[in-house]
């Protein structure tokens, strides 16, 4: 016996949007789980970035980031319940506006065939590259030192983020085991 819903074909389009709304989704519920610090808190957005670069692929993790940055424009799905131009702007402004670059570059990378270690390798390279462009935007918005930038806006950041890459890239190497 087969069930009603299973005759249902479901339109690519729809399929596809579901997804850039899910991962969007799931990069404001990232922003909710929140370790407060000044100028910029620990959240697990990049997660939900890199894990839509690597299941969503670059082209829809970027635009999946772009939905979430848009969202935000309007709703109060950045850390903080953050929303609007002035979230955009102010000290996470780098940050937020490097997501769509963050998952496009994890999609590139997990489209190669490199070595696990490799993506490991190179995807911290990438969240390094994130952490400076978001660490410069504090020295524009916040008039911050380089090193205050660096400190605050990077170096804070590397142990958890690792973590993140190790997580994204262990479930990398389980999705081409299937």
């Amino acid at each position: 016996m087969q069930l009603a819903f299973s005759k249902i074909k479901f339109n690519a389009n729809v399929l596809r949007i579901t997804k850039l709304a899910l991962f969007a989704g799931l990069t404001a519920v990232g922003a909710a789980i929140e370790i407060p610090f000044w100028p910029v808190p620990i959240t697990m957005q990049t997660l939900a970035v890199m894990l839509a670069g690597l299941y969503l692929g670059a082209k829809d993790g970027a635009l999946s980031q772009i939905v979430y940055l848009s969202a935000g424009l309007v709703l109060p799905v950045f850390s903080g319940a953050g929303f609007g131009l002035a979230s955009l702007l102010g000290p996470t402004g780098g940050y937020l506006l490097m997501f769509p670059v963050l998952a496009f570059s994890t999609g590139l990378l997990f489209r190669s065939y490199a070595k696990t270690i490799t993506k490991f390798i190179g995807l911290n390279l990438i969240n390094a590259a994130f952490l400076l462009i978001g660490s410069l935007w504090l020295i524009v918005v916040l008039q911050a030192s380089f090193y205050q930038a660096i400190v605050q806006g990077a170096l804070l950041f590397m142990l958890g983020d690792a973590l993140k890459v190790g997580t994204v890239v262990l479930l990398g190497s389980l999705k081409t085991m299937k």
